[in-house]
């Protein structure tokens, strides 16, 4: 006799057969050969360009930064000015955190699949 188990209950299984015809007429992409609804096409080029000069202003902020932060400690030494050198350590917390909104703009334009469908691999 089987067991009733109250967690797989609620479970259910949805199968969904797509034809390519209306999966690219819809603009879905395919994800390794089968139609992935995660991705739009439309949109994924106005998206890219969008990133990708997110990134450029972003670069050119971060090597700005740390022209400012060298220009700063080296002034701070030379004047033997501590509240220089913390702006410079400040400046330093900027151009992290500038790289993390870097990491998040690259991950971002990950691909989805099936399978991971925020993009990951």
């Amino acid at each position: 006799m089987e067991k009733h188990n109250p967690l797989h209950s609620h479970i259910a299984e949805v199968k969904m057969d797509i034809s390519a015809s209306a999966s690219v007429a819809a603009g879905n992409k395919f994800c390794k050969c089968t139609a992935c609804d995660f991705s739009d096409s439309s949109n994924s080029s106005k998206d890219a360009k969008e990133r990708s000069t997110s990134m450029r202003k972003l670069i050119i902020t971060v090597i700005l930064c740390i022209i400012f932060m060298m220009v700063e400690v080296v002034g701070g030494i030379k004047a033997n000015s501590l509240a220089i050198l913390t702006d410079a350590s400040h400046l330093l917390s900027d151009v992290a955190a500038f790289a993390i909104s870097l990491f998040s703009l690259w991950a971002a334009g990950w691909e989805a699949a099936l399978q991971q469908s925020y993009g990951f691999f």
